[in-house]
């Protein structure tokens, strides 16, 4: 499936599209199918910036596929089932982010070869359809309460009423609660993260329903105490599902910039830097990007995480390449530029030779 990872709310400006990046394969192969295919890549690309020029602001996720989109599906399909067929992955997914600020697109090409089958345990299991009335019938409570706030935030967003903020009065907000519609929500989770504790803890562990845990992840980032946050939050950066990781990482993150906490277990976040999911990857990264703060957190990214974060650099996705960027002057106390692979790998290689990298 095609994932867009950021709502479209305004297609009036003129939108660009970067080259395809491709994650997950080797310099070799990487050369190989830009090389093979990189005309069919390309016409994929117009074919996404066509079709995201194409989606009009008043319609909804359940709008009926366009000849456009399914154009799109079956460019996508003849492109994955060719390099699978051909190279023996054993997946693929493309992942597209818009960025407003840029106005640019970006597509994120990811790729799980067959050398390196440990990488699908990051790729959620496919959901058994769920009728959206059942779906919904959950009766009300505190986690209930929080996806009726998403849902109107996005609304919000989508109609371009949503009102901006800069401050956060918790340690973390999606889009905080100056607009009007949004404002009595604060009161109410506040309260209901002192009141209702044990249902968001249970919730976030056992829940079936991944869309009820990822909405606890946030009611967690209204805890009072930034340490019993990263507790709580950091074994459940390992959830089957993709949406819970990155709600999880998401509070994670903004809790420990603002609490300037960077001493923690970093062990299960640079896993995820080798995940074939672009969001899993960012929210990683900016958690270390506070963490590397402490000396003895960047020696360890440095021994156990310089491989990733190399390959990281290597793509254009900004959420992915701007943070790890960042991340390696911290560790290295050198610049050698964002686009400088060569200079990062010599560095590297010769760090590797001359301390402690096994």
């Amino acid at each position: 499936m095609i994932k867009t990872l950021l709502l479209i709310t305004s297609l009036t400006f003129s939108i660009a599209v970067s080259a395809a990046d491709i994650y997950g394969v080797s310099d070799r192969d990487l050369q190989t199918i830009l090389k093979r295919h990189g005309k069919e890549i390309a016409e994929f690309e117009a074919a996404i910036e066509k079709g995201v020029k194409n989606i009009s602001t008043d319609e909804t996720a359940n709008r009926t596929a366009s000849p456009l989109d399914l154009d799109i599906k079956k460019r996508k399909r003849e492109l994955v089932d060719k390099l699978i067929k051909e190279y023996g992955f054993l997946f693929i997914d493309v992942q597209i982010i818009l960025y407003p600020d840029t106005n640019k697109l970006y597509t994120t090409i990811e790729i799980v070869d067959k050398d390196h089958p440990e990488r699908l345990r990051f790729i959620s299991p496919k959901q058994s359809h769920i009728d959206p009335e059942k779906k919904s019938a959950h009766a009300p409570d505190l986690i209930e309460a929080m996806i009726r706030y998403d849902n109107i935030t996005l609304e919000l967003l989508r109609t371009n009423q949503l009102v901006s903020t800069s401050t956060c009065p918790v340690y973390h907000c999606t889009s905080g609660f100056d607009s009007p519609e949004l404002k009595p929500w604060l009161a109410m989770f506040n309260e209901g993260a002192v009141k209702e504790k044990t249902l968001i803890l249970n919730t976030l562990k056992h829940d079936p329903n991944p869309e009820r845990r990822a909405a606890a992840a946030f009611l967690v980032g209204h805890f009072q105490d930034p340490h019993e946050i990263l507790s709580v939050l950091l074994p459940q950066v390992t959830d089957k599902d993709e949406d819970v990781r990155n709600n999880v990482m998401r509070v994670m993150g903004t809790t420990m910039m603002k609490a300037k906490i960077s001493d923690i277990n970093i062990e299960p976040i640079l896993a995820l830097l080798d995940s074939p999911s672009t969001t899993d990857r960012n929210k990683a990264l900016i958690i270390l990007l506070t963490a590397v703060e402490s000396d003895a957190v960047k020696k360890q990214i440095l021994q156990k995480g310089t491989n990733n974060l190399l390959a990281i650099l290597r793509l254009e996705q900004p959420n992915n390449h701007d943070w790890a960027y960042h991340i390696l002057k911290k560790i290295s106390g050198k610049d050698f530029g964002e686009t400088n692979l060569d200079a990062w790998r010599k560095w590297y290689s010769v760090t590797k030779k001359t301390n402690f990298i096994t």
